[in-house]
């Protein structure tokens, strides 16, 4: 079975920044015996810009 899970954030201002890696770390944690993880970050251009985590999720 294969699932997309999409994460996405609109940033308003360049001082409001996010960093992903730990929220994705948290998934591959609790899914590494089960899931296998390919994700693609996705950057739109212009003052608001989308940062958009897509993992494709495999089972193991």
């Amino acid at each position: 079975m294969t699932g997309f899970f999409l994460l996405y954030l609109l940033e308003l201002e360049d001082a409001y920044f996010i960093n992903w890696t730990p929220l994705l770390l948290f998934f591959e944690v609790k899914l590494q015996k089960v899931y296998l993880f390919n994700y693609l970050f996705i950057v739109g251009a212009g003052r608001n810009r989308f940062w958009i985590p897509i993992l494709k999720v495999q089972k193991a």
